[in-house]
């Protein structure tokens, strides 16, 4: 285990109780498919507001848990400083965004405006729906903007910061 921090973090999920004697720990996983945080090797955990590398030595699926134990938790005891921790991993260790060319945690911090150039917040966070993924605005008020390609989220500029979306402004 080692103190070096993610240069741009991106955090995958969190340390959300404790399983057994011998370390193991629950994990739950913003990834999709939410096995998906298994294949990092590495995983930076937030302890005491300092990051901290881990290897992950053993992971597995219980039932609906996912479980892990990390380098040097051999003990239930150790892992209790691990409770509702962060785990995160460096952005240069996510494979290629493929043909969208973004993930979520990218799209966090863009300035939306409308097709008429209406200012309506930045993006403060996402979520999946079970009818589709929506994006949380945040300006004067909060906005909640479904994920709809084409006829809601017009265009993704990373570039510039912003996006831009076909949506009401008194909405």
């Amino acid at each position: 285990m080692s103190d070096t921090a993610p240069m741009h973090p991106i955090v995958l999920g969190k340390i959300n109780g404790f399983y057994g004697v011998k370390g193991w720990v629950k994990i739950y996983s913003y990834t999709d498919p939410r096995q998906q945080i298994f294949t990092y090797p590495f995983w930076h955990v937030k302890v005491n507001e300092k990051w901290k590398k881990c290897e992950v030595v053993e992971c597995l699926e219980r039932g609906k848990n996912l479980l892990a134990r990390l380098s040097d938790y051999t003990t239930r005891d150790q892992v209790t400083e691990l409770l509702a921790v962060d785990i995160a991993i460096d952005r240069s260790e996510l494979p290629e965004s493929g043909a969208a060319g973004y993930y979520w945690a990218d799209l966090v911090g863009l300035r939306v405006f409308t097709e008429q150039k209406v200012y309506l917040g930045v993006i403060d966070h996402l979520f999946s729906t079970a009818a589709n993924d929506v994006i949380v605005v945040r300006g004067k008020r909060e906005r909640l903007i479904p994920w709809l390609k084409e006829e809601v989220i017009i265009e993704v500029n990373l570039k510039k910061g912003c996006l831009i979306v076909n949506w009401d402004p008194d909405f």
